[in-house]
């Protein structure tokens, strides 16, 4: 009976909900994930559980060896020497004792509206995509320093963004060793293409 009793487990819709002793924080299928990220009218439950899970993968995110410490928005103030006036700017900071040449970085992004935005960089022939890799190349980033500012990535068009989101991916050191994140599917079940509520 204690198995079951540590389980809180809600119903919305006709799909069980694990609030808690669920055996993975991040267990989230496609159909829980859409009634997390709905346009705001979920129950209360719900929105508990998605906005803890949110505040549970921002903790470990922050706790990496290499991280994303600022994602905005940026206007042309930010690098004025590109031609787009629409970019998008991530910070990261290596707290990983070793000094990083490569990095790949993922952005999502919303509107006012909390609507996703198809991402597209400039001068680039493929579709907009709501998650967007990003290669940061041979930035030699030693232990304790910081890497971004005045630096962005230009997108295409007029993007209505009104907030972003990034994490590394992955990155590579200047020794040749390799990390992955464990928690980069986690951030993208959790955001990509998905309407955000009014707690993000």
């Amino acid at each position: 009976m204690g198995k079951y009793m540590r389980m809180l487990v809600v119903w919305i819709g006709g799909i069980s909900i694990c609030l808690a002793g669920c055996t993975s924080i991040f267990y989230l299928p496609e159909d829980v994930a859409s009634i997390c990220l709905s346009d705001g009218k979920a129950l209360a439950a719900a929105e508990d559980f998605c906005q803890s899970r949110q505040a549970a993968l921002a903790d470990l995110l922050e706790r990496q060896p290499l991280t994303v410490t600022v994602a905005a928005y940026a206007d042309e103030d930010v690098a004025p020497a590109l031609s787009s006036p629409n970019m998008l700017q991530a910070i990261l900071c290596n707290r990983s004792r070793e000094t990083i040449c490569n990095v790949l970085v993922a952005f999502v992004a919303w509107d006012e509206d909390n609507r996703p935005v198809k991402l597209k960089k400039y001068h680039e022939k493929k579709a907009g995509t709501y998650v967007k890799e990003v290669n940061y190349a041979n930035i030699d980033l030693h232990y304790g320093d910081c890497y971004g500012e005045g630096f962005a990535i230009p997108l295409a068009g007029d993007h209505p963004i009104a907030l972003c989101k990034a994490i590394v991916v992955s990155y590579e050191t200047c020794a040749g060793e390799t990390w992955t994140n464990p928690y980069y599917q986690a951030f993208r079940r959790l955001y990509a293409g998905k309407t955000l509520p009014p707690f993000s």
